[in-house]
């Protein structure tokens, strides 16, 4: 604020001071000595106010600085999160891809609305995960897959192998294997499967469900039964190692894939209950295929090949 004879003037800036003095030069009251003090008054005022605004100009400048940042970071957090949720629900349908070295998840497929269902189908852990066939040339090791097939095609071959126990004595083979009514092997197609029949008089196989259909959107291209409402389909594409119920069906003939691709052609129409991990099962089939057999439209073993069953 600076105080003059023409009263009280607020000075703002250094232009200001300049249009002040200018106004007491040109005041026909002012002296000569007058006009040289208000122009060096006008002067040293400037001097000074001048730094002030320049910085208040770049405080102001900083502030803007600031905002803008400010708003770009909080642009650059919303399309973040906005991109992760868009994100999110393909990475949880591909966190369910089943990996293709034998893992427990599917084995070559999504995992599916329907397949998580069959989890829930009642099916209740024990403490046995799988089943051994032991034969003379061997054992084949085979891994439960309740999550493909549901509950009840493990819970009828682990009522089979209990009925086993309880019928028959044990022998050599293994101190918790027993024989069936029906157990053995009896066709071989090299490279492609194994088949057999798992079966005990005693335990209906008429208990078995169909395995569910992993594809979600799946549409028969016949009219299903209604007891069969999504026939043609019960299970994965099947890949090497997997084990399930032979022609479609719930049992009890079954078969072990060894094709080493995909099977494409069999599509999705068997239930699989089980999966061969070993190395060493897949050289005991090996052993199986090199046995005599006579072709009759598909190649049957000359002779069968019995086996005995334990659950481990």
């Amino acid at each position: 604020v600076q105080h003059t004879f023409l009263g009280q003037v607020v000075i703002l800036d250094d232009i200001q001071s300049y249009s002040v003095c200018n106004d007491y030069v040109s005041h026909p009251w002012s002296t000569h000595k007058q006009k040289k003090l208000i122009m060096r008054t006008g002067a040293a005022v400037s001097s000074i106010v001048a730094p002030i605004s320049r910085s208040r100009k770049r405080k102001r400048t900083n502030i803007s600085t600031a905002i803008i940042s400010i708003i770009v970071t909080a642009i650059v957090v919303i399309v973040t999160v906005l991109l992760a949720i868009a994100v999110l629900p393909f990475s949880r349908g591909s966190a369910g891809t089943a990996r293709s070295d034998g893992g427990e998840m599917g084995f070559g497929q999504k995992q599916s609305l329907r397949q998580t269902a069959a989890d829930q189908s009642g099916y209740k852990k024990s403490e046995h995960g799988g089943l051994l066939i032991h034969t003379e040339l061997g054992t084949v090791r085979i891994y439960f897959t309740p999550q493909l097939s549901g509950a009840t095609s493990i819970e009828y071959i682990q009522k089979v192998v209990q009925s086993s126990n309880a019928d028959e004595h044990r022998n050599h083979l293994g101190s918790n294997a027993s024989s069936c009514d029906r157990c053995n092997f009896y066709r071989a197609e090299p490279d492609l499967l194994l088949q057999g029949v798992l079966s005990q008089q005693s335990v209906p196989i008429s208990d078995v469900l169909l395995g569910p259909c992993p594809l979600a959107d799946w549409k028969p291209s016949t009219t299903c039964p209604s007891h069969d409402p999504e026939c043609g389909c019960h299970g994965p594409l099947m890949t090497r190692g997997m084990v399930g119920w032979a022609g479609g069906g719930s049992g009890p003939d079954f078969f072990i894939n060894t094709y080493l691709q995909p099977v494409e052609w069999w599509e999705h129409q068997h239930t699989v209950w089980g999966q061969i991990k070993e190395e060493e099962s897949f050289q005991l089939i090996e052993k199986i295929y090199k046995l005599p057999a006579t072709v009759k439209g598909m190649r049957m073993l000359d002779q069968k090949i019995e086996f005995r069953i334990e659950l481990f």
